[in-house]
């Protein structure tokens, strides 16, 4: 019994290994040095414009998947409107990025975490900064995006992104 157990336990480990390997349904939609320029936007309590821009530093492989990093920047602007006031905030915020892409749809998932620096009404803070997002690649430069996050505040922008 014991041998049929480590038989198993490695059939399945190289099974596992050659999977691996294989990673034919995920791939990169990004390029080493590759430039990003991101605009969205969104509503929740305000209406929150994004702009942004990313700069892909590399790629590495984990279990044969393939992950695009890089650095983001973050304009966020929102503004809000109530009893015939507006209130206009800023925030700042550089993340940190990770992208994995799917072959079978032009779809690449990315995360982002960082800090934020904003402000509202002459105050202004450092908070947390989370973002995570989906882009349907049009064709090779181009795409639709569609994100959620926190930035001071819950977030989520529908928007664009063109790659250079």
């Amino acid at each position: 019994m014991k041998r049929v157990s480590i038989m198993a336990v490695l059939l399945l480990l190289m099974t596992v290994g050659a999977f691996a390997q294989t990673q034919s349904w995920a791939r990169s939609y990004n390029k080493d040095g590759q430039l990003n320029f991101y605009a969205s936007v969104g509503y929740v309590d305000a209406i929150t414009i994004a702009p942004g821009a990313e700069y892909i530093f590399g790629q590495f492989q984990l279990g044969g998947i393939p992950f695009d990093f890089g650095i983001m920047g973050r304009l966020y602007i929102a503004i809000a409107s109530a009893g015939g006031e507006t209130a206009v905030g800023w925030g700042i915020a550089p993340l940190a990025t990770l992208h994995m892409g799917l072959t079978a749809v032009p779809i690449e998932f990315f995360i982002g975490a960082g800090v934020i620096i904003a402000g509202v009404e002459g105050e202004s803070y450092l908070d947390f900064a989370g973002l995570l997002g989906a882009i349907y690649h049009l064709n090779s430069t181009f795409g639709i995006l569609l994100e959620v996050g926190y930035a001071g505040g819950f977030v989520w922008g529908a928007g664009i992104e063109v790659q250079l």
